[in-house]
């Protein structure tokens, strides 16, 4: 393309024009030819988009893991940066660089080299927290509901999420709980700990009979029927 050149007398269209070449000769492009020039592009750039949406929808965008092979070094230094699920980089062993060398022996390969890992600020709006991390986060809804001497692990949230459905696949709902492929990490998300929570809240001997052992749901219904006797002296 030729930038623009000014000439005293000529309009607009004859000041302007993008150059392409046709039979060995470099000649003004015409409208049509531009039209199909430019939509050649976007289709070839929609055909990535999608066939990266593809694959993101196939394993979950939420498990995409991009690479950008820019550099950013200084002296040309080649840099490559991956962005990837934060419960996928947590207990990766990662390898900068690796050398074949030999020098009185077999072949070995030599390690050298620094890597740095970062996770990104989580923009999954799903909010997906592992099994512990959920724990902690709910202990205090069900604290201020059964008590502090009330057991609450990661088997009673796994049950009160099947009792409510968010299991009824090996890998999840994908909205209330989710499967990181990469490493097996089990997820929950912000609506599943949310709905759990208010399931807690709303019908607690429901919640107790599901999550609770025999001594439990004893233990409850014991306090309960105290509270209940309590109230009705009051009364």
């Amino acid at each position: 393309m030729t930038p623009p050149t000014r000439r005293r007398g000529h309009n607009l269209s004859e000041r302007l024009a993008v150059y392409t070449r046709r039979r060995g000769q470099t000649a003004p492009i015409t409208g049509e030819e531009f039209s199909q020039l430019l939509n050649s592009r976007d289709d070839k750039t929609r055909s990535e988009i999608f066939s990266y949406l593809s694959r993101g929808r196939d394993i979950g965008f939420d498990q995409v893991i991009v690479a950008d092979p820019r550099s950013g070094a200084e002296d040309d230094g080649q840099e490559m940066t991956f962005y990837l699920p934060e419960t996928a980089a947590a207990d990766m062993n990662v390898i900068d660089e690796g050398t074949l060398v030999q020098d009185d022996g077999a072949p070995a390969y030599k390690l050298v080299g620094n890597v740095q890992l970062a996770a990104p600020a989580d923009n999954d709006p799903r909010n997906p927290m592992r099994t512990k991390d959920a724990v902690d986060v709910m202990r205090p809804t069900i604290v201020g509901v059964f008590g502090d001497q009330f057991p609450w692990s990661y088997a009673h949230l796994r049950k009160a999420a099947e009792h409510l459905g968010f299991w009824d696949q090996a890998v999840g709902d994908k909205t209330n709980t989710g499967v990181e492929p990469i490493t097996g990490t089990t997820l929950y998300y912000g609506r599943g700990r949310e709905a759990v929570m208010q399931f807690a809240k709303q019908t607690p001997d429901d919640f107790v009979e599901v999550v609770g052992s025999k001594q439990t749901q004893t233990v409850w219904k014991q306090q309960h029927d105290v509270a209940a006797l309590e109230a009705e002296q009051e009364g």
